[in-house]
């Protein structure tokens, strides 16, 4: 399963840009029914949704396994809670 989430991450990193502005697009639609104070992404990635958002004011909440702590990500590693997906859910 490591191998799995390694070259995925491999892959969203060589894809930078695109996925940057795929979050962009995104942020920009939901922004544009509501208006959000908090958001809460469980299976981020590296945080290209959460980077929009949180360039909105909007306070953001970052949610994976810890496959991304090696990794460079768009958002603070502060903003994660790292959690195994396959279990139920801890957010306190």
């Amino acid at each position: 399963m490591e191998e799995h989430y390694d070259s995925m991450f491999k892959a969203h990193d060589r894809q930078r840009e695109k996925r940057l502005r795929n979050g962009e697009y995104l942020a920009e639609i939901i922004c544009s029914y509501v208006t959000p104070k908090t958001v809460v992404d469980v299976g981020c990635g590296l945080g290209f949704f959460l980077r929009a958002m949180q360039a909105r004011g909007v306070a953001i909440t970052a949610i994976d396994a810890d496959w991304v702590v090696p990794l460079t990500t768009e958002i603070d590693k502060s903003l994660y809670s790292y959690q195994d997906l396959n279990q139920p859910l801890d957010l306190s």
